[in-house]
């Protein structure tokens, strides 16, 4: 009786303290460093945030990556107009102030395309108004959860139950208290379960590391102390008033405030004719163009010579994506029979140019779509026999990857589920093969067909087909200006190169051995850019991918494999 009734008490008194303990309410005004950290999208993000509210200045400041991205939010109340500087009135009457964004990123907006810090200026509506920023969320809802052990340090900790549908979500919220019982804020942690799925759906935590309530100069809001504010323009494009644009200007709002992820998958697959067959397919599929969003969000900010954005694979995770990676090596044990050029056996010229399009020459055709199907390396194939083609005859021709697909498993390659060039050359040498045009053949199935090759229709003769080995650049250069465009391996494997989008694409981490190489593209040019060397490349992903199509890799280093297994045909 006497146990039971001690533990009664101290239930008591336990939840009486939690009850009376003070859930924390920060200052309109401070300055904090962290790093958010999202697990899912493997992401280490480092910030500094000042925000200043009073009667008479009211702007928040975000930068990212030690100030590679900035942006600026004047809200419509700030009482200064901040495109005439901070200390002169708006001129606007009030119905008609609905704020201004500032965005300071790194992008290759200009005319070379290199990169340069760009300066965009977004004005709010009345539908959606300029607000302050924050990063640090509302706890009004939160419970005191008393106190806990964060990286061996004894803290206070706030929670919040959310249940939203199917979703359970649960936030966390750690702090610690100054002499004067100010809150110092530690850490903020987002789990969220959905039951319909039957797993997590996403986790975060911001870390902070520096917080102070000092007094703030307006001037840190000031856009001409970053750059000259006569060089910031419109945001490019038709893109300022999605929703996906809304969540790149202030990223901090999906984590500390409400999630705009499911508007922006849904108006990503109203653009992209997505149709989910049900309920828990679309749930998973925003779950992933989530984390995708913010990668490419992420990496956007981080002053890279390349930028990425969102295509038709936004809602596919890395194992889906690697449908389209057809460039498999089959183990049946047959030997290619071509040749082998080593860089001492290539006649190199003193006098290559330094820039070569063969798209310009006419060797090259239109870029394709090879679908949800592994079959790059028909691509790879098709584009060398086509630029061989035009040397030989001085026209250009549309060759059938289909055919390739249909009638080369004998050879060992497998359609969809993937294939290598020399097969396909080797398909075109036999008896019983050749390779008829796009039109004669039939067009593009984006799956595996009956072979129904005619070869008197046939319109490619194979005399040899070359490897160029070596990993070296002039040799490449001058095979390339010498034989026309060149099926290459490359490694694609890397979400960096699934939403490439523009620039000279040089990810440290992508591979270049012969066994890392998954995917068949087209090398058709070179050049520099802005002291840059980069190789031109058509990829089969649709125009919608990429440049219209084409990725520049650089040189140096043989980013991604493009110099490790070239290879090219001599027509009889």
């Amino acid at each position: 009786m006497l146990k039971l009734l001690l533990f009664a008490v101290f239930v008591v008194l336990t939840s009486a303290d939690f009850a009376v303990h003070n859930i924390p309410v920060f200052p309109s005004s401070y300055h904090v460093t962290g790093v958010v950290k999202l697990s899912y999208a493997t992401l280490h993000e480092p910030f500094e945030f000042w925000v200043l509210s009073n009667d008479s200045f009211k702007s928040s400041r975000l930068d990212w990556y030690n100030g590679l991205d900035t942006v600026i939010d004047l809200p419509p109340s700030s009482g200064f107009h901040h495109k005439r500087g901070l200390q002169k009135s708006r001129p606007q009457t009030p119905k008609e102030d609905y704020g201004t964004q500032y965005k300071v990123s790194y992008t290759t907006l200009t005319n070379d395309g290199s990169t340069t810090r760009s300066c965009f200026e977004v004005g709010g509506s009345a539908e959606y108004p300029v607000e302050l920023d924050g990063v640090l969320p509302d706890l009004t809802d939160f419970t005191y959860g008393g106190t806990v052990v964060v990286d061996k340090k004894q803290v206070e900790m706030v929670y919040m139950n959310e249940l939203i549908g199917y979703k359970k979500n649960q936030y966390k919220f750690y702090y610690d208290e100054d002499a004067d019982g100010n809150a110092i804020p530690i850490q903020f942690s987002f789990l969220g379960y959905d039951n319909l799925l039957g797993s997590h759906y996403d986790r975060y935590d911001i870390h902070y590391s520096v917080y102070d309530t000092d007094d703030i100069s307006p001037s840190v809001f000031d856009i001409n102390n970053i750059v000259d504010e006569s060089t910031c323009g419109d945001f490019p494009g038709p893109g300022a008033a999605t929703t996906e644009h809304k969540i790149w200007m202030n990223p901090m709002h999906d984590l500390v405030k409400s999630s705009r992820y499911p508007d922006a998958h849904g108006e990503f697959a109203r653009d992209y004719n997505k149709d989910y067959r049900n309920e828990i397919e679309r749930r998973l599929a925003e779950h992933k163009y989530r984390d995708n969003l913010r990668f490419i969000h992420s990496r956007n900010r981080q002053a890279l010579n390349y930028k990425l954005s969102v295509n038709f694979m936004a809602d596919m995770d890395q194992e889906e994506r690697k449908a389209l990676l057809g460039l498999k090596r089959n183990t049946d044990g047959r030997k290619p029979t071509g040749e082998k050029l080593k860089p001492s056996d290539v006649k190199k010229s003193s006098s290559i140019p330094d820039y070569w399009d063969w798209r310009l020459i006419g060797a090259v055709t239109q870029v394709k779509d090879q679908a949800i199907c592994g079959s790059c390396w028909s691509f790879g194939t098709t584009g060398t026999l086509e630029g061989a083609y035009f040397l030989k005859y001085g026209r250009p021709v549309r060759l059938s990857q289909q055919n390739l697909m249909d009638c080369s498993w004998p050879e060992g390659n497998n359609g969809c589920d993937g294939g290598e060039d020399w097969r396909s050359y080797e398909y075109i040498q036999s008896d019983v093969g050749g390779l008829m045009t796009e039109d004669d053949y039939g067009h593009y199935l984006g799956q595996n067909g009956m072979c129904h090759f005619n070869k008197s229709m046939s319109v490619i003769n194979i005399l040899n087909y070359t490897f160029v080995t070596g990993e070296d650049e002039s040799t490449v250069k001058n095979i390339l200006l010498a034989k026309g465009p060149l099926s290459i391996g490359i490694d694609a494997s890397l979400s960096s190169f699934s939403f490439y989008s523009h620039g000279i694409y040089d990810d440290p981490q992508c591979k270049n051995g012969v066994d890392d190489l998954d995917h068949s593209v087209l090398l058709v040019g070179y050049g520099t850019l802005s002291g840059t060397d980069y190789w031109l490349v058509k990829n089969s992903w649709s125009t919608y991918w990429g440049n219209l199509g084409y990725v520049t890799f650089g040189v140096k280093n043989n980013v991604c494999g493009v110099m490790t297994q070239p290879t090219y045909v001599t027509l009889a």
